[in-house]
């Protein structure tokens, strides 16, 4: 009874994670992870029972150690222990954590929870993948979860092009994106849609290849018959039909990775039938169906696809994607934190020390699931990863080559291509990381070795898994109930404190607000971060509200705390320098300030900080150099640093040097130039600016005009020639620029040159008024 209930909660867990949007927030991770666990500890409580050994799991050892090394992540360390192991980790405590501090303790993690929560959901991977060795232990168990799986995703791909082509931009037609996304199926994310949907399509395929009825001898019309009244051929149409929609899915999703990793892996698929089975026509059916499929794309949704791998290049063929600079700089991690790595989950926390991509684009991950995790877990994890995914599939390829059970080839090497599939989907983006994705990595790699072990022949025996001793299991069953209990725990307390987190306005805490409701946030994020201790963000605005409220003290306690959760987040340190500046501690806080900007450096905002702080303590010359960096990164902004300048009473030609030798700074202060009435600096600012034109999109021809207009205003008509002559070099044929010059010319008296651009914009616009109106007016004159 109890190892039916465990089934039947396998089959709810792979309908559930795609469908709960893939499983990416909190209370989806919670039940997938909860649920997990749960199975784990009945399977080994149903063998307890039965008095039964488990079955041996292949990778079991590098598998616990991979969980085993998370935990390592965890454990504080004394500082002399972490300068050996993680110098750069060291380091980075020492300037921030530990900054002002006595001898200190800190984890390999920079971020606990973050770590805390991959811990987790690996260790649910790794009891789902148990589960399935164990639990599916017969040929009916595997070819009704086998079947079921490739049904299943069939039907999400089925209603997920429905969605696509009626969609309101809702997911199911009722939730909406709040934080952006381009959504396609159930997914947020329609390249982890095609991430997961490509990976159980060679599965379809290989069923099909199977189920396919071969020929038979006698007439054409006998053979028909025959054919439509086989059960196989109706199994094999199902299938069909299954592996053209999941297919169509993958190629209106858009996704190039989605679209690139299902075309290798039903050729490695093909490739590997003709290899292995020697069977000819079932390769070459492989190949047919890769072809029928890329027609249909083409029929359906070709132009789409062609236009979406167009984005790839530039017009010079240069590779655009973002992705080429996003792996560089991992690169740069790992190369800092070789041996241990960052800590699992923190990539988004250390990225923006070494980011090359400019401010404004969140990265959450590297896009690359083996950079990422060697730049989180270091060598020893991403060792110990590789040696898992290795030695499972080289036991079921062993196994496999001893088996001639068509069924269990064929089937076997379909879910191999799967796993083709999603392993070089990794390669360019973070599928593992998705819930439902690594889920279904694991559930592939399980039926993997039950597919390559079961014996689907009528033999005797059904498996040729080896049973092993109890006490290894004994061991994992006391460990997943004490992480059952742990997550249980730890989930709910992270769920409860952010609900009363989401209560609190962070917009609006200031001075402005009423006692009732400062005393109302204060006991929401209290609250908050006594529950989920390790948010630093909790802390933080607790600590900034304090600050509000006059309570210096806590407030400085609860920095100290946020930055100890949060040793990487740039604003958080900061926020503790001015603290601690505050108080007395000019030295500390100027170099938290400093880390502010290392650990943020594509920031403009962070330069800011430190730039007006070192201007307040009368290192002018450096806060000046720091606002300049500040207005290159963020050079539309530039309004609000010369404002901010002017308030710290930094004078006019100190301000135009702080400039970078760029175009919209220089235009932006000669505006404030004409505002201030300052008419000399104004003309020799505009005049600066358009030198330093290097982007005429950028730039813009009404810029241009205004800047026209004010020298007419101002009568400096030689000025006004000179921009606008530029103006026609950079925008030949633009009617508004060809006026603009033709008014210079006029007011500067230069009246035959004048009338030359007037009769040359009506040759360009035949019956132009204002070129009519204003050659009556050169010729009258």
């Amino acid at each position: 009874m109890l190892n039916r209930i465990l089934y039947s909660c396998l089959l709810l867990l792979l309908a559930f994670t795609p469908l709960a949007f893939g499983t990416v927030e909190p209370w989806s991770l919670s039940i997938m992870e909860l649920i997990s666990f749960i199975m784990l500890a009945g399977v080994m409580l149903d063998l307890s029972s039965k008095k039964a050994s488990p079955f041996r799991v292949p990778g079991l050892l590098p598998l616990s150690l991979f969980i085993g090394y998370i935990i390592l992540q965890l454990i504080p360390l004394p500082a002399i222990i972490l300068k050996v192991i993680s110098p750069v980790t060291h380091d980075l405590y020492f300037n921030t954590v530990w900054s002002g501090e006595s001898m200190q303790w800190g984890t390999i993690s920079l971020n606990k929870k973050a770590t805390i929560n991959e811990l987790l959901r690996w260790a649910s991977y790794a009891s789902f993948y148990i589960v399935i060795v164990q639990l599916v232990d017969s040929r009916e168990r595997f070819k009704r979860l086998i079947n079921l799986s490739v049904i299943f995703m069939a039907i999400v791909s089925l209603f997920s092009i429905v969605q696509a082509v009626s969609s309101n931009g809702k997911i199911y037609w009722m939730r909406d994106l709040t934080q952006g996304g381009e959504m396609f199926g159930p997914y947020v994310n329609r390249n982890h849609y095609a991430g997961l949907v490509a990976s159980i399509l060679p599965v379809a395929l290989a069923l099909f290849i199977y189920y396919k009825p071969s020929q038979s001898s006698g007439s054409y019309r006998e053979r028909l018959l025959k054919m439509l009244g086989g059960r196989r051929y109706n199994i094999s149409v199902m299938l069909l039909v299954s592996v053209i929609v999941l297919s169509m899915s993958v190629f209106m999703s858009l996704s190039r990775g989605g679209i690139i990793s299902l075309i290798i892996s039903v050729i490695f698929m093909g490739l590997m039938i003709l290899t292995i089975t020697k069977e000819t026509k079932k390769g070459g059916t492989v190949f047919i169906i890769l072809l029928m499929i890329i027609l249909f794309a083409a029929w359906f949704a070709w132009g789409p696809v062609t236009e979406r791998f167009g984005l790839m290049t530039d017009k010079e063929g240069s590779i655009t994607d973002v992705r080429k600079d996003l792996w560089s700089d991992t690169l740069q991690i790992i190369k800092d934190f070789p041996l241990f790595g960052t800590g699992m989950g923190t990539f988004s926390d250390i990225y923006n020390k070494y980011r090359t991509i400019p401010h404004g684009k969140i990265v959450g991950h590297a896009h690359n699931f083996y950079l990422e995790l060697f730049a989180e877990g270091g060598i020893i994890a991403g060792t110990i990863m590789v040696s898992f995914l290795i030695s499972v599939i080289l036991r079921s390829v062993r196994t496999l080559r001893k088996r001639h059970d068509r069924y269990a080839i064929f089937i076997s090497l379909g879910i191999m291509a799967g796993l083709i599939s999603i392993l070089m989907h990794s390669t360019v983006d973070f599928s593992v990381h998705i819930g439902a994705n690594g889920l279904y990595l694991f559930f592939l790699l399980g039926m993997l070795v039950t597919c390559s072990s079961l014996r689907f022949e009528n033999v005797i025996g059904s498996h040729y898994l080896e049973r092993s001793g109890g006490a290894p299991f004994k061991a994992i069953g006391v460990m997943v109930i004490v992480i059952l209990i742990f997550c249980a725990q730890y989930q709910g307390r992270v769920i409860a404190g952010s609900r009363y987190y989401s209560r609190v306005d962070k917009s609006s805490i200031d001075s402005m607000m009423t006692e009732e409701e400062m005393d109302r946030s204060t006991d929401d994020l209290a609250m908050a971060s006594r529950l989920d201790r390790l948010e630093a963000r909790y802390s933080i605005y607790l600590a900034d509200l304090q600050w509000v409220r006059g309570d210096r003290d806590l407030a400085l306690s609860n920095y100290k705390r946020g930055v100890g959760n949060g040793p990487t987040k740039a604003e958080y340190v900061q926020k503790l320098g001015i603290a601690l500046g505050s108080a007395g501690d000019v030295r500390t806080a100027e170099g938290l300030l400093r880390w502010g900007v290392m650990l943020d450096r594509k920031n403009p905002f962070r330069y800011q900080v430190l730039g007006s702080w070192l201007i307040n303590r009368q290192k002018a010359d450096e806060g000046l150099d720091m606002i300049t960096t500040a207005i290159s990164l963020e050079p539309d902004r530039t309004g609000e640093y010369i404002a901010l300048l002017a308030m710290s009473d930094i004078s006019d030609a100190d301000i135009k040097r702080t400039l970078p030798d760029n175009f919209m700074p220089h235009y932006i202060f000669a505006e404030y130039m004409v505002m201030t009435g300052n008419h000399k600096d104004a003309v020799s600012s505009y005049i600066s600016a358009f030198e330093k034109v290097k982007d005429p999109a950028k730039a813009g021809i009404m810029r241009f005009i205004k800047a026209h207009r004010y020298f007419i205003e101002i009568e400096a008509y030689d000025e006004s020639v000179n921009i606008m002559e530029k103006a026609i070099d950079i925008f030949p044929g633009d009617i508004d620029a060809m006026l603009a010059l033709a008014i210079s010319y006029e007011k500067n008296g230069q009246l035959a040159r004048a009338g030359n651009m007037y009769e040359e914009i009506l040759r360009s616009h035949p019956g132009d008024e204002r070129a009519i109106r204003s050659l009556g007016r050169i010729y009258g004159q």
